[in-house]
């Protein structure tokens, strides 16, 4: 019952759920999870696993074509697939997925996937379509990560709108550079050394 409430499922809809698993889940009803497997310590009610199964589901069915499909018609449109997932993650009087959240699933899956797909299907169109998107998408949530790497790479200096594309990009240099200590490899590491005569010379004046 706890569970129940925290996933805003009514006591009809949980016998339902039962039922179904009854008949139709066979092949999976060895397959348990331990009731440790789940984090829940010190986690945001937003993101209690039972809460985000709840958004994916609601996301699966939220359309008669297909997730899929309502994701490459929504780029086609040229419409913004993270309101695609903010509106339809939503059931009754559950709210959908945070705009932060919805900014990391569109740019580190559904971007890429749909590159790959017009890649795949030798679609211009939707490539041309999506990567529009990807440059125009704004940047989510920061994190550790792309803090980290803004201090590393501009130090004091603010730096300006990065968007998400900028945000991975961090992301990428930190785990390529900055985790490993490889700092000479970095070729912001490069450019600062170049410049740093000029920079010297400047001073001495």
């Amino acid at each position: 019952p706890s569970d129940a409430e925290i996933a805003h499922l009514t006591p009809t809809e949980v016998a339902h759920v039962e039922r179904f698993w009854q008949s139709h889940g066979g092949a999976w009803h060895r397959d348990r999870l331990s009731p440790t497997s789940w984090e829940r310590t010190r986690v945001r009610p937003a993101n209690h696993p039972l809460v985000r199964l709840g958004m994916a589901a609601a996301l699966l069915t939220s359309s008669f074509e297909g997730f899929t499909a309502a994701v490459v018609d929504t780029v086609r449109r040229g419409d913004d697939p993270v309101t695609l997932l903010i509106t339809r993650s939503s059931h009754r009087d559950r709210p959908g997925m945070g705009e932060g959240r919805a900014v990391a699933i569109v740019a580190s899956g559904i971007l890429p996937f749909l590159l790959a797909l017009a890649e795949s299907t030798g679609d211009p169109e939707l490539s041309e379509r999506t990567s529009q998107r990807w440059e125009a998408l704004e940047a989510g949530e920061p994190n550790q990560i792309t803090k980290r790497s803004i201090k590393q790479v501009a130090g004091k200096v603010r730096v300006g709108r990065l968007g998400e594309r900028g945000m991975q990009g961090l992301i990428q240099l930190d785990r390529r550079f900055c985790e490993p200590r490889r700092c000479m490899e970095c070729s912001i590491a490069h450019l600062a050394l170049s410049r740093q005569p000029a920079l010297d010379a400047a001073a001495l004046e």
